[in-house]
């Protein structure tokens, strides 16, 4: 996958990623634990892993204190714009 935000630019592999204005998606709260909806700014997630058991050990850390967007295989960040290339 390639992505294009603020920050800069991300090509590689990637099992799923996320965009939102909220820190909310399908009733868990911590997905993006800083966002705000006043700030002008999308929180972009992209899980770089595909790995089963590496999913649930990010699942666990969001679940405990949104600790996943610290990991080394997630790329968080909050940005204005975002491209997703054809």
């Amino acid at each position: 996958m390639h992505f294009e935000f603020d920050e800069g630019e991300y090509d590689g592999k990637a099992s799923m990623f996320f965009v939102g204005l909220t820190n909310s998606v399908g009733g868990f709260e911590q997905i993006a634990p800083d966002a705000k909806l006043d700030d002008g700014k999308f929180s972009l997630l992209i899980v770089k892993t595909a790995n089963i058991f590496e999913i649930l050990h990010l699942i666990r850390l969001m679940i405990t204190g949104g600790k996943h967007v610290n990991d080394r295989r997630v790329i968080y960040t909050k940005t204005s714009k975002l491209t997703v290339p054809p």
